[in-house]
């Protein structure tokens, strides 16, 4: 089953938790080229249609492997974009790993951003804001249950990530000032953001195995009113 609902929320649900918040490392990821190949593709019929959830598939599903098997999770997609959430933990509070994601998700365009179709030739960029700080959390509803992801870690990557151009990676003032060791050399944008200005030699993304198990069709059809579950 696809993960509906992040696992941190079956996690708490199961736990009988319905809110709290916690420190966390925040990407947000931005995709740019889709318009184009949506457009050319739903005008060929049901071959387009096919080639379009493919092409879809194809350029995600390697980039939710990483962001699971690093540590993180996605609460929310919205359109072409989508946010990453890295927990911190007393075992893993340095942001050495989540900043090696954020440059491989990158690094993984610069070699993968064109995709050819019988249909034509499409080219993908990446756009990357970073973050750090609380984010708070929440079950909501009585029959039907809801979630929410929300504070200065979302919104900080967010606000960055709308500094950046194809291909960029963008933090602002306070987040350099935390974790400047760990970054690799980087250049002001302006406006009290920064971008990475050195890429990395990375391994390639597919290599990360992702070993979550699958989410509890019960408490996924708690969230969605059309959701029958199989058991």
């Amino acid at each position: 089953m696809r993960n509906l609902i992040p696992h941190f929320i079956q996690q708490q649900y199961k736990s009988g938790n319905t809110y709290g918040n916690f420190e966390a490392f925040t990407m947000f990821v931005d995709l740019s080229g889709f318009t184009a190949l949506t457009e050319t593709l739903m005008k060929q019929g049901k071959e387009g249609a096919e080639q379009l959830s493919f092409s879809l598939n194809s350029i995600f599903e390697p980039l939710v492997n990483l962001v699971y098997c690093k540590g993180g999770f996605i609460p929310y997609f919205a359109g072409d974009s989508f946010t990453g959430i890295f927990p911190k933990n007393t075992a893993n509070d340095s942001p050495e790993l989540f900043i090696n994601t954020a440059e491989v998700l990158r690094d993984y365009f610069s070699k993968n951003g064109l995709r050819q179709t019988r249909f034509g030739d499409f080219k993908f960029g990446i756009k990357i804001g970073l973050g750090e700080g609380n984010v708070e959390w929440g079950i909501i509803g009585n029959q039907k249950k809801s979630f929410y992801f929300r504070g200065e870690a979302i919104d900080t990557s967010a606000q960055s990530q709308s500094q950046a151009l194809e291909q960029e990676i963008i933090f602002n003032d306070n987040f350099r000032k935390k974790f400047e060791k760990y970054i690799p050399e980087f250049q002001s944008k302006g406006k009290g953001y920064f971008q990475f200005s050195k890429e990395a030699i990375l391994p390639d993304l597919e290599k990360c195995v992702n070993d979550i198990p699958n989410l509890d069709a019960k408490i996924v059809s708690h969230f969605f009113a059309y959701f029958t579950p199989f058991w």
